[in-house]
């Protein structure tokens, strides 16, 4: 089972401008093909503060890290740097992210029928950490990186959304299926039930149930709807996890309308 951090940088972030949904998404991913994230880190643009986010997930030997933000050609874009730093080694223009940038803005500068430039802002995108490979970026123009150090796997990507996604579904979820053969299944539901009664119920089913997780929302309950609550379940497969689910809900549902609740699906 593969240990996953994810350190999302960002002054936007703790600035409180814009919500970290990045980091929920790696997450959520990784649990679903089997890895477990132990910590999940939200620092600034400073690049002291990045570096020590890295050098506390690295010192606890995780197996992926994952960073998010900071790739971008603008003066605040400074993982790469902090990677850099952190890791005692260069920062220098890798030639296939060149490549890609070149192809990229000839692409861009033919659909927008006009010449853009690579300016040095541009071209800071192809400077990587020395010894890292870069990463293609299939829908937007900064490149991620892959780094070994020691048994920690670090990946760099972008921080908006929209590229971040296809990146991580490319790069880093092959890397997870060939670490672990298990698999996690989610299960949204609406228990109409009061809280304080649904609490002990939910406590039966994960004491008889060891791998299953099963989490309700204290207040945030729909009007004749209930208690949002999910199920988590871990198996060595897909068909292990449907199957544990399949009895667990039954259980669940079971204890639930002994005491005149219900439970239903819920889309979220």
């Amino acid at each position: 089972m593969p240990v996953v951090e994810i350190i999302a940088t960002g002054n936007e972030l703790v600035f409180g401008q814009l919500v970290d949904t990045n980091s929920s998404y790696i997450a959520k991913r990784v649990t679903e093909l089997g890895g477990t994230v132990k910590g999940v880190h939200i620092v600034g643009d400073e690049i002291e503060h990045i570096k020590e986010a890295i050098l506390t997930s690295l010192a606890r030997g995780v197996d992926i890290l994952v960073t998010t933000g900071g790739l971008g050609p603008t003066f605040d874009d400074r993982t790469i740097q902090a990677v850099a730093e952190t890791l005692n080694r260069k920062v220098v223009t890798d030639s296939t992210a060149l490549e890609w940038l070149k192809e990229r803005y000839a692409q861009l500068s033919k659909i927008r029928g006009v010449n853009i430039e690579l300016t040095p802002q541009r071209l800071k995108m192809a400077m990587l950490v020395e010894g890292s490979e870069p990463l293609d970026n299939p829908v937007g123009s900064a490149p991620g990186q892959k780094i070994k150090v020691g048994k920690t796997v670090l990946i760099c990507l972008p921080g908006v959304p929209f590229e971040m996604k296809p990146m991580f579904e490319k790069h880093v979820v092959p890397m997870l299926l060939g670490l672990t053969t298990g698999r996690a299944l989610v299960k949204n539901l609406r228990v109409k039930m009061m809280e304080a009664d649904l609490a002990p119920l939910v406590e039966i089913v994960v004491r008889e149930f060891p791998s299953v997780y099963v989490k309700m929302y204290v207040g945030d309950t729909k009007t004749g709807v209930g208690v949002r609550t999910d199920i988590v379940v871990k198996g060595a497969d897909l068909k292990d996890c449907e199957a544990t689910l399949c009895v667990a809900l039954a259980r669940l549902e079971e204890l639930v309308r002994e005491r005149g609740g219900s439970l239903a699906s819920d889309a979220g």
